[in-house]
């Protein structure tokens, strides 16, 4: 996920992980740790490899099937760490390296990219393996390889596969 690097005739509606509202937000920060899984930011759910989810001072990591740390927000927050080319520690990019103090969200309404189409009131769900974030249709079931995020629906944008929604974390 890189930011926009060419002129389009529409204007960007938000960047995958900001706060979509003025709303009541619940977010720590937990120490990264997903290699060889990249740490994206608005599109990548974490759980616990050590730590308590009530005081987040532990470490996360991408995927997994331990209890359910958060979403990686607040993309304008981390440091620039660049990415080898001529533009060096510049360079835009919306992938923290591993053990980065990453914001994780378990409550609030922030922009995501889902891997899947996705409607209103759809459940979020995110694959076990990397930590990307999909959808389900609501009333489905949870497809193999994935695991429901508590409380996550999408609330508005409806979208195309890799596209960006609105979504609402009441955990």
């Amino acid at each position: 996920m890189a930011f926009q690097s060419t002129v389009r005739l529409t204007q960007g509606y938000i960047i995958p992980g900001e706060k979509a509202y003025d709303s009541p937000a619940r977010v720590y920060p937990w120490t990264l740790v997903s290699s060889p899984n990249d740490n994206i930011v608005g599109s990548t759910a974490y759980t616990v490899v050590s730590g308590a989810t009530d005081n987040a001072a532990g470490v996360a990591t991408a995927g997994g099937a331990a209890a359910f740390a958060g979403i990686l927000v607040d993309p304008k927050s981390y440091v620039l760490y660049g990415n080898g080319t001529f533009q060096g520690s510049l360079a835009p990019t919306m992938i923290l390296p591993d053990n980065t103090t990453g914001q994780l969200a378990t409550m609030g309404t922030f922009a995501v990219l889902l891997t899947t189409a996705a409607a209103v009131d759809d459940p979020l769900c995110y694959n076990t393996a990397t930590g990307a974030l999909a959808s389900y249709t609501a009333g489905g079931s949870v497809p193999g390889g994935y695991t429901a995020i508590p409380n996550g629906r999408v609330i508005l944008r409806p979208t195309a596969a890799n596209g960006t929604a609105i979504v609402e974390l009441t955990n």
